[in-house]
């Protein structure tokens, strides 16, 4: 597959190094609350960000989507992990949350079981896709710390401004200074 030019370091360092962290800091934020309204901002942004990665991972690319196969030495990337993910979980994700639709309610709602088992699937796609990334592409992810579930199992006290903290301090997710007003 031909690389695009926009698929750059500095893309690559920003963008999917933000979702990868978005992922993790909203599964153990959503850990950490019992108020059901942070609990419910934490699960939607949870599964956005597993929606991108998922898409990321497993797509064609179409227009100006970013996959994964344009930062590997091979043109390609075979996600086996995220390709597990059972179709009833898929449509969960669809339906409870990115659609306002009949099926949303019930007791079949994306449970902690659900989230712990697509952070497993991305995580795995995630070593695999850094361990496949071209050389100009690996540092990246040369600041990015190891993942350790039990790190995720800890719960502290969360407010508001430590949240807002969370998402926007690290040293990584650059590897350029941001213009004001940019996401972190």
């Amino acid at each position: 597959m031909e690389r695009p030019a926009a698929a750059t370091p500095a893309f690559l360092a920003e963008h999917y190094v933000y979702e990868i962290k978005m992922l993790r800091t909203t599964y153990q934020l959503l850990s950490c609350t019992t108020e059901q309204g942070r609990a419910n901002a934490f699960i939607e942004s949870f599964i956005i960000h597993a929606r991108v990665l998922i898409d990321f991972f497993e797509s064609e690319p179409k227009r100006d989507d970013a996959v994964a196969a344009h930062f590997t030495r091979a043109g390609t990337f075979a996600a086996v992990a995220t390709k597990s993910i059972s179709r009833d979980l898929r449509r969960k994700m669809s339906k409870q949350i990115a659609h306002l639709t009949y099926s949303r309610g019930g007791p079949d709602k994306i449970g902690a079981a659900d989230r712990l088992t697509l952070l497993q699937a991305l995580e795995k796609d995630h070593e695999d896709f850094k361990r496949q990334v071209a050389t100009e592409f690996v540092a990246c992810f040369s600041n990015e710390p190891a993942f350790r579930r039990r790190h995720f199992d800890r719960c502290v006290s969360v407010t508001a401004k430590d949240v807002i903290k969370i998402v926007t301090t690290d040293t990584h997710l650059s590897l350029r200074p941001r213009p004001h007003g940019d996401r972190q």
